[in-house]
């Protein structure tokens, strides 16, 4: 009986982690495409401003990425001028 209930506080951990995730990588995915946009740059003029590849952050926009690492948010904020909570918010 404990082992049952264990596990589904566990599976439900895990549901609720998974979907704040999934909530932060859509507000990236829309703060990101907003503020390159109000900053009049393009999805290739980004790319050479940061060395991400065009396709990956039409992802990122797209709410498609499988993962965004530190280092290429970092990459899109010191592009952007921007302090990294505006994406995040």
């Amino acid at each position: 009986m404990i082992n049952v209930i264990l596990s589904d506080v566990k599976t439900l951990e895990m549901y609720y982690m998974k979907r704040n995730k999934l909530k932060l990588l859509t507000r990236v995915a829309t703060n990101l495409k907003r503020i390159r946009e109000e900053k009049n740059l393009t999805i290739n003029e980004l790319s050479k401003k940061t060395g991400i590849n065009k396709n990956y952050l039409k992802k990122i926009e797209a709410d498609n990425a499988p993962r965004l690492c530190l280092s290429k948010v970092m990459k899109i904020v010191s592009a952007l001028d921007i302090d990294y909570k505006e994406l995040f918010t």
